[in-house]
C-alpha cells in the first residue's frame, strides 16, 4: 500500500501531539477517509487480529501530574527494543510524557503512564513508509492479546483490540495522522509484562518484513468482548455522561435495573461502559455487578 495525498510533516512523537493516542476519542475516528491509502491491515494480518481480544485500561486521574510514573515501564520499553531490533527501516521509539489526556483532562495521558510507545519509521518520499510501517502493524495486530497491545495507531488507522471482531479498525481523524511513527498503547498486564509473550517469545508469531502468512500460527484464542463484565444500575435516572465526573454532558438517563458492559475503569469510582450501543461513563456508586443484582432494589 502506497499512501498519497499528505505534505511531509516532520517526525514527532505523540507526546507532543493534540490529540493524539490516550488523547484518542470517538471523534477522531471516522467511517471514511477521503485521502486514498491509509493503513490496512493484510487479510490475514486483519484475520488474526479479528481473533484477538485484550482490554482496554484507561488512564489513572491526572490529580496536577501526581499519577505520572516517571518513565516507559518494563514491558512497553522492553516491546520497544524488540520491535527496533527485529524490523528493519524502525528508526527508534519513545514516549513518555507527563501530561493531561488532552480528550480528558480529568485523566492522565497514557505518555504520562509509560504505556504509551512511539515507535518511529522515516518517511518516503513524504509519504508514509508502509513496506516498513505496515508490517510492524500487522504483527503487533496480529499477536495483539499474547503482548497486551490495546491500540495501534498507524497512518490515519486505529486499530483497538477491545472492540469486537469486524469492528477493530477505523479511520484516524486526529490532527497529526501518524504517517512518520506507530503509537502503540499496551493495557496495565502487557507494561507489567504479564501477558504471555513477555514469558514465551513463541507465544507470537516471529517478526517478518512483510504481512504474516496466512498459515501463521496465532495465539490460544482468548476471550471476546462478550466476555466482558455486565452490571445493573441500582438507582433511578442514573446519567450516561460524555466523560469522568458530573460536569460532563449527559448522553442519556438509564433506568434501574438496566444492563450496562463495562469497557474500562474504573476511574475516580466511574466505569467506561456501554449502554444499548451508546458508549459513557457512570458513576460506580450506582452500579453493581450482574450476578448480585436482585430486581427487588427497583422495586421489581
Amino acid at each position: 500500500m502506497v499512501g498519497v495525498g499528505f505534505v511531509a510533516v516532520a517526525a514527532v512523537g505523540c507526546a507532543a501531539d493534540e490529540g493524539d493516542s490516550d488523547d484518542w476519542d470517538e471523534a477522531n475516528e471516522v467511517s471514511e477517509i477521503a485521502v486514498a491509502g491509509r493503513w490496512i491491515p493484510s487479510a490475514s494480518a486483519a484475520a488474526a487480529g479479528d481473533r484477538q481480544w485484550s482490554r482496554y485500561d484507561d488512564g489513572p486521574s491526572w490529580s496536577g501530574g501526581r499519577n505520572c510514573g516517571g518513565s516507559l515501564l518494563a514491558g512497553t520499553r522492553e516491546l520497544g527494543d524488540y520491535l527496533r531490533a527485529s524490523f528493519r527501516g524502525v528508526r527508534s521509539y519513545d514516549g513518555y510524557a507527563c501530561r493531561a489526556n488532552t480528550a480528558n483532562t480529568s485523566q492522565t495521558s497514557l505518555h504520562g503512564t509509560g504505556r504509551a510507545l512511539d515507535v518511529y519509521i522515516p518517511l518516503s518520499g513524504g509519504q508514509a513508509d508502509n513496506t516498513v510501517g505496515d508490517a510492524v502493524a500487522n504483527w503487533l495486530v496480529a499477536n495483539a492479546a499474547s503482548l497486551g497491545v490495546q491500540l495501534v495507531i498507524w497512518d490515519r488507522s486505529s486499530w483497538n483490540a477491545s472492540r469486537g471482531a469486524g469492528a477493530k479498525l477505523r479511520g484516524y481523524g486526529g490532527p497529526h495522522p501518524h504517517h512518520d511513527h506507530l503509537h502503540i498503547e499496551l493495557n496495565t498486564d502487557g507494561a507489567a509484562r504479564r501477558t504471555a509473550w513477555f514469558r514465551n517469545r513463541s507465544a507470537a508469531s516471529a517478526p517478518t518484513s512483510t504481512p504474516p502468512a496466512a498459515s501463521t500460527p496465532t495465539p490460544t484464542p482468548t476471550p471476546t468482548p462478550t466476555a466482558r463484565p455486565r452490571m445493573r444500575v441500582v438507582t433511578g435516572g442514573l446519567n450516561l455522561r460524555r466523560g469522568v465526573g458530573t460536569s460532563y454532558g449527559v448522553i442519556v438517563a438509564m433506568p434501574c435495573g438496566a444492563a450496562v458492559t463495562v469497557v474500562g475503569g474504573p476511574v475516580s469510582g466511574w466505569y467506561n461502559v456501554e449502554y444499548n450501543g451508546t458508549r459513557g461513563w457512570a458513576s460506580g456508586t450506582y452500579l453493581t455487578p450482574e450476578a448480585s443484582y436482585r430486581a427487588s432494589v427497583c422495586g421489581g
